[in-house]
């Protein structure tokens, strides 16, 4: 395996690239600012609200004082002073009790409505994330050819060994539902990098020649500089980290023998772990310009042929204890592809050879 520092590799752009702080200023007509004629009003009402309620509370203790002094200059008994004393203080207490109250219902509303909108903004948000995430998988489903939704079921079937992983005691700490919804949408830009790799090799049905195959296998790092571009300008944010570990990393092979980096074992993103196996699963699945749909068992072959040496071994016994749910989704999905007659089904040595030109973006040699 080669040695790499994986973390040069994921690391953000140098402060030279990113935009100036002029770029990130809020525009005026974003949906996302807030008013500042809203925000100065509910100011003004809150700050109106608080002084009529302190000149109220002077203006009853002045009355109480009023009360309390009037026995004293004149001369009344001391049980007099004493239950005006009492009397005036029973009245300033329920007075506080009284604003405190009315403050603190206001500020409950006000937190409230605060919530509201802060929830509100954050599923805009999140909405919007995943919008530009479709528009930029559907550009590169277009560029490619994908009438069969390949990047969607790769999105589904990552999804669903995720939520299997989960239940694994060793994975239960780095698999989160955060994770399970971002690798759901962050899984659609696995391919993203195709956008910049010519037509006559994304198109191409015969055998790759050297040039063309080191030429497709550069697309896993024109997605990684896309998505840093998109990133520097956006900032941190976990959406765009996953999709870029996915991005760069789902080629990679736990022996370290994949590619663009070489990295192995547990140093490859957990998250391109899990859709390097999706990935792979669909494209031996369903038809391709050089190969026939293998059956679901023989997928099932082809995947657990590559346990240890292609893919992580956990993950491996993770899709095997779920593999017919696999299954279930494909034939109900793609059942003319699945359930085509093979060729295939049963031949080991073929199996390997097509999950190695699977590992290396499926165009490499065509199946005889």
């Amino acid at each position: 395996m080669r040695a790499l520092n994986a973390q040069s590799i994921t690391s953000r752009p140098s402060a030279d690239h990113r935009p100036s702080q002029t770029n990130n200023r809020q525009r005026p007509d974003s949906g996302t600012a807030t008013d500042p004629a809203s925000g100065s009003d509910d100011q003004i009402v809150c700050g109106s609200w608080c002084a009529k309620c302190l000149g109220a509370f002077l203006i009853l203790n002045l009355a109480c004082f009023s009360v309390l002094l009037a026995p004293v200059c004149t001369g009344a008994s001391a049980s007099t002073v004493l239950t005006a004393l009492l009397t005036t203080t029973a009245l300033q207490a329920s007075l506080g009790y009284w604003i405190f109250h009315r403050l603190n219902l206001h500020f409950r509303r006000q937190k409230s409505a605060c919530i509201e909108v802060i929830e509100r903004h954050q599923e805009q948000l999140e909405r919007t994330q995943e919008a530009m995430i479709v528009g930029l998988s559907k550009l590169a489903s277009s560029r490619e050819g994908d009438p069969d939704g390949h990047i969607d079921r790769v999105s589904r079937l990552s999804t669903l060994l995720a939520e299997a992983a989960q239940r694994r005691t060793e994975l239960q700490n780095s698999i989160t539902p955060e994770f399970i919804r971002l690798i759901r949408i962050s899984s659609s830009l696995h391919d993203i990098g195709k956008v910049g790799i010519e037509d006559a090799i994304l198109m191409k049905s015969g055998s790759l020649n050297p040039a063309e195959r080191a030429r497709i296998q550069a697309h896993p790092k024109i997605s990684s500089d896309c998505l840093q571009s998109i990133q520097a300008y956006l900032g941190d944010t976990n959406f765009l980290q996953m999709a870029h570990e996915i991005a760069l990393f789902h080629h990679e092979r736990w022996d370290g023998k994949g590619y663009p980096t070489g990295i192995g074992g547990p140093f490859i993103p957990l998250s391109a772990r899990i859709v390097a196996i999706a990935d792979v699963y669909d494209a031996l699945a369903t038809r391709r310009c050089y190969k026939e749909a293998f059956t679901h068992d023989a997928c099932v072959e082809a995947i657990l042929e590559g346990r240890g040496t292609q893919f992580d071994p956990l993950l491996v016994d993770v899709f095997l204890s779920i593999h017919e749910q696999f299954r279930a989704m494909y034939v109900e999905d793609v059942a003319p592809l699945v359930n085509a007659p093979s060729t295939h089904k049963a031949d080991s040595s073929l199996l390997g050879t097509v999950l190695r030109h699977v590992d290396q973006q499926l165009t490499s040699e065509c199946c005889n």
